[in-house]
């Protein structure tokens, strides 16, 4: 029997560009995880809200799932009302992964103390880009509200290979989850 977040990674994997999966607590029951679909234009209109941050990455980049698991388990619990705050988003743009978690902004301390703690670095109102024919192409996240997520100075993935730094991040993961009771 498949169970909820096995349907919730299929629908993520599943879902072709131009679309985007958001998962948040149940309005109607915090303790009950939701997943839907919406168009990626609708999601780049919502990016527009002044009362939120939406952090960005590529889900490829080790230690991006380190940042969003100790953000959600440090500072917005599972199964609390501090965690209906938080929305995750996954979708492709230009045919990479991407994730982004939406945040108040009023709680810009907490989502500092998790990327000092995960070392990643924030990049402030700058957007994604690729590089086209036609030259550089910026995703239309509106940058007054996006924070687009790199490695930090020093992180691991600059001094080891790609199987031991996601070994390091999958460690990193469970000693939190240990550390948190999850």
């Amino acid at each position: 029997m498949e169970s909820q977040f096995d349907a919730i990674f299929k629908l993520i994997h599943d879902t072709p560009e131009g679309e985007v999966v958001f998962v948040m607590n149940s309005p109607q029951n915090q303790h009950e995880i939701v997943a839907s679909t919406m168009q990626l234009e609708e999601f780049f209109q919502l990016s527009k809200d002044p009362s939120r941050f939406f952090i960005v990455s590529t889900t490829i980049r080790c230690g991006w799932a380190f940042f969003m698991r100790h953000l959600e388990l440090k500072h917005f619990p599972p199964m609390t009302k501090k965690n209906d705050l938080l929305i995750n988003f996954d979708f492709k743009w230009k045919d990479m992964p991407f994730s982004c978690v939406a945040v108040p902004k009023m709680f810009h301390t907490e989502i500092s103390n998790s990327l000092l703690a995960t070392n990643m670095k924030p990049v402030y109102g700058a957007v994604p880009t690729t590089i086209e024919s036609t030259g550089f192409v910026p995703m239309p996240i509106c940058a007054d509200n996006c924070i687009t997520v790199e490695n930090g100075e020093d992180h691991i993935v600059y001094k080891n290979d790609r199987d031991a730094a996601a070994k390091w991040q999958e460690e990193q993961i469970l000693k939190l989850e240990a550390e948190c009771g999850f």
